[in-house]
């Protein structure tokens, strides 16, 4: 019987970690680095960083950066196990840019949500988030909950 390699936990945490900071500084370049070709998403706005130029990430669809552009992501809990790696983080920022053609409020916005990352050889290969109800609560916490025209322009986006 073959023998499997043993994940190091701890390195797979500190990959979490980096991908965090990469997001938390704007690092494209680093973000990139850190997720692997394989990466697929369970969740409604996947990173999809393999092969994206700087600046392209999934991600923007549902929380463009001008929207936020003061935005942070602070780990609250981090929890391994063999080759997965379980967040929770609190979400803050000012909505001063427009988001969905909704002009910006001047609102600080803090929400919390999760994701559990794969890690494979020192990248992120597979992930799942947890952002749908973090996306709402956000919604509802800047008065955008939510009229026709803005369910539509979600859903055509695959934000909800």
């Amino acid at each position: 019987m073959p023998s499997r390699k043993r994940p190091d936990i701890e390195r797979n945490k500190q990959v979490v970690r980096q991908m965090l900071s990469a997001l938390n500084g704007a690092d494209y370049t680093a973000l990139n680095e850190l997720v692997g070709a394989a990466d697929h998403a369970g969740g409604a706005h996947p990173l999809n960083l393999a092969g994206a130029a700087p600046g392209t990430l999934k991600i923007h669809d549902a929380l463009p950066p001008d929207a936020f552009p003061d935005a942070q992501f602070e780990e609250e809990v981090m929890i391994a196990e063999g080759d997965h790696v379980f967040m929770g983080f609190k979400w803050t920022g000012m909505h001063a840019g427009q988001m969905h053609g909704l002009a910006a409020t001047n609102a600080p916005v803090t929400v919390f949500s999760s994701e559990i990352h794969r890690i494979e050889d020192g990248k992120v290969v597979e992930h799942t988030d947890f952002y749908t109800k973090a996306r709402l609560e956000m919604l509802a916490k800047l008065g955008i909950l939510l009229d026709d025209d803005v369910q539509g322009h979600l859903k055509e986006r695959g934000i909800i």
